[in-house]
C-alpha cells in the first residue's frame, strides 16, 4: 500500500510540473507546442491508439466519396 501512495504522489508531481511549465509559456509557444504534439499524435503513434479509424469511418459516413483519402487525412490531422 505504501508504494502505491508514493507512486501516485510522484505521478501527481510530474503532472503538476508539466502543467506549470505549459502555463508559463507564451500563447505563441503554446501554439507551436500544440502543432508538434499534433504531429506526434497523428504521425508517430499507432492508429489504434488515436482512434484514427473511427474518425475516418465517421468522415466517410458523413461525406461519402466527396473527399479523397489524402483530404481525409488532413482533416483528421486538423482535429488534433
Amino acid at each position: 500500500m505504501q508504494w502505491v501512495q508514493i507512486r501516485h504522489g510522484l505521478e501527481y508531481l510530474a503532472f503538476r510540473t508539466l502543467v506549470s511549465i505549459v502555463q508559463a509559456l507564451s500563447p505563441a509557444m503554446c501554439a507551436r507546442l500544440a502543432k508538434v504534439m499534433a504531429g506526434v499524435l497523428h504521425n508517430w503513434l499507432p492508429r489504434r491508439w488515436t482512434r484514427y479509424e473511427v474518425a475516418r469511418d465517421n468522415l466517410r459516413a458523413a461525406f461519402g466519396e466527396r473527399y479523397t483519402e489524402a483530404q481525409i487525412d488532413r482533416i483528421i490531422y486538423g482535429m488534433w
